[in-house]
């Protein structure tokens, strides 16, 4: 609980709508017992910060940790075809800053994820990180790590939030795409909410 807390005041800066109630953002460490009878403790944990606005393609930012790993990033759970279409209609129509926020990934030592489609479909398109992005069929955007001694002191806070900070401008725009929100002057644009 002490990383869900560290988290939520930069989880906020990036957007201030997400759901921060600690019962909707962490797991429980227990499992099911009626599924897993030999393991009454879980493997993983994640703390999930999500957007309030839909019930599919809901945006949010992440970490998850395992037994020998721990990841954090965006995603958009719940993803259809249809929010990926806006996605990719959003990106099109804002090529610069997607490009610019995309290349920033490789800065940051984070990725897209995501099954890609067979052919090109954007051979038109010059910028290889906006093309990599348009011919996904779903993504997520992931730094993944052994577990390392950061896990065990407060640089694991720093690491994630100071990933969270360089997020701000993807998840920005990927929240515009999804929802029609811009945020003009620091302020949420409510006109512009469907």
């Amino acid at each position: 609980m002490q990383l869900f807390h560290a988290l939520t005041p930069v989880v906020l800066s990036v957007s201030e709508t997400v759901i921060t109630k600690p019962s909707k953002c962490v797991s429980t460490m227990y499992s099911d017992m009626r599924f897993s009878r030999t393991t009454p403790l879980k493997g993983y944990m994640y703390i999930r910060f999500r957007e309030p606005f839909s019930e599919k393609d809901i945006l949010g930012l992440y970490f998850d940790m395992g037994c020998d790993y721990y990841g954090y990033g965006i995603r958009i759970y719940k993803q259809t075809s249809v929010g990926m279409e806006r996605i990719r209609e959003c990106a099109i129509e804002n090529s610069q800053p997607f490009t610019r926020e995309l290349e920033n990934l490789t800065r940051m030592s984070m990725t897209l994820v995501g099954d890609k489609f067979a052919k090109d479909r954007y051979p038109e398109i010059s910028s290889e990180a906006l093309k990599d992005l348009l011919n996904r069929k779903g993504f997520y955007v992931e730094r993944a790590c052994s577990i390392n001694e950061a896990v065990y002191t407060g640089k694991l806070c720093d690491e994630i939030t100071k990933a969270y900070s360089s997020l701000k401008g993807l998840y920005s725009l990927l929240r515009n795409a999804l929802y029609g929100i811009k945020e003009v002057g620091g302020q949420i644009d409510a006109k512009t909410h469907p």
